[in-house]
């Protein structure tokens, strides 16, 4: 299995690394070898794909372009 290279933040939250507070905000992407994600692995995870899929045609009884 292939590790992905970015990850997702899962919650925002605020973490203080090196002596600095870093404000990591849900659906952000970081890079999987950061150091926040070897202090704090249960608040990322790998990006999940989400398509929204537009209707080509019109429904019956709907119009389009209207």
């Amino acid at each position: 299995m292939v590790k992905p290279s970015q990850l997702v933040v899962l919650q925002s939250f605020v973490g203080n690394i090196d002596g600095a507070d870093i404000l990591f905000r849900a659906g952000d992407s970081i890079d999987a070898t950061h150091e926040a994600v070897k202090k704090w692995p249960d608040l990322f995870a790998p990006p999940t794909l989400t398509h929204e899929v537009e209707q080509a045609t019109a429904a019956p009884g709907e119009k389009r372009g209207a």
